[in-house]
């Protein structure tokens, strides 16, 4: 029962349907945004998880390094180069497997951007908060969860070029 419970919870906290926070105001947020660090969470209740962190974060910094972001492996890396100003990428998955059906699974995947924003009201105050997110659920093997979490980062670089330019392709276009 407590199962059935915890599966009906977590579709409720994440709708079918993806949820995107692709308003124009969201999208701004991400204007300029020089850098991004990787956090992958997981989570599956009290049990051990099968899903590999390390495995989902290099799928994601894949994604953004080949779109041309910078994304530094650590917050020492950033450190090190004097950064920041580096925003915190998150994806985070919530899962359990589904009963008598091994390697099936009712997931919940949301991903966020944190980056420290100043409070209007004082703006001496400075807070890491949510600025652009979406999230979606769904029913299938591992495989389907590392697929919702590259498909929602491929979200993440398309918001991310509807506000900022694209970098110039390699090798330039030569010319005289």
């Amino acid at each position: 029962m407590r199962t059935r419970a915890t599966i009906l919870l977590l579709l409720l906290a994440f709708p079918a349907s993806s949820r995107a926070s692709s308003s124009d105001v969201d999208r701004a947020t991400l204007t300029e945004l020089g850098s991004l660090l990787v956090d992958v969470r997981v989570s599956a209740g009290d049990k051990p998880t099968a899903v590999d962190a390390d495995l989902i974060k290099n799928d994601v910094e894949a994604t953004l390094r080949g779109a041309g972001l910078t994304v530094y492996g650590s917050v020492a890396e950033a450190r090190a180069k004097n950064k920041s100003d580096v925003a915190i990428l998150i994806p985070t998955i919530n899962l359990v497997e589904v009963p008598n059906q091994p390697g099936q699974f009712v997931f919940g995947v949301a991903l966020e951007v944190k980056q420290m924003a100043t409070l209007v009201r004082d703006p001496s105050r400075r807070a890491l908060a949510i600025t652009w997110s979406v999230s979606t659920a769904g029913e299938g093997p591992l495989s389907a969860i590392r697929s919702a979490v590259k498909d929602m980062a491929d979200v993440f670089v398309n918001d991310y070029f509807a506000v900022n330019p694209r970098p110039a392709p390699a090798g330039g276009a030569g010319g005289s």
